[in-house]
């Protein structure tokens, strides 16, 4: 039983130092000695211990994951790791719809995505008809989600 329990601890171990020396080695070497610890009480104590034992390193495992969820990132070593503000959601964005019509100049070539300066702000577009070159008068023809489609002036 004492191996049991030391290949247990062992095994969690290190899985939770896997967090702070990330590398993938020592929470596969804790993966296994957890394994080997199952094993171990599946030949020492026969089906029906075994299978109490992978119940018991299972619910012990999953409930150390749970916790890490929810506390890691309140942690130091969490809050270096984790992003610390939140992103816009898809809704948020601004929109880039108000912008058809208007007028700019290519700051790149557009091949045919590149970039271009309208009303002031720069903007990631798409040529809707092949190559234009950079300081070309461009017109938005259409916004699609984050897709800006310009076509130059004649």
């Amino acid at each position: 039983m004492s191996t049991i329990i030391t290949l247990t601890l062992l095994g969690l171990i290190l899985v939770l130092a896997e967090m702070f020396l990330p590398g993938m080695i020592l929470g596969l070497i804790g993966v296994v000695l957890l394994v080997a610890a199952i094993v171990v009480g599946y030949v020492e104590f026969g089906w029906l211990h075994g299978s109490m034992i992978l119940a018991g390193i299972s619910a012990v495992s999953m409930i150390m994951f749970l916790l890490w969820m929810k506390y890691f990132q309140k942690t130091s070593v969490g809050r270096g790791l984790t992003l610390g503000t939140q992103l816009p959601s898809g809704n948020d964005l601004p929109s880039a719809s108000g912008l058809i019509g208007k007028s700019g100049v290519t700051t790149t070539d557009l091949r045919p995505s590149g970039r271009a300066t309208i009303d002031g702000e720069r903007y990631d577009v798409l040529a809707d008809t092949g190559y234009i070159s950079t300081g070309e008068n461009i017109s938005v023809v259409l916004v699609e989600g984050s897709r800006i489609v310009v076509r130059k002036n004649s």
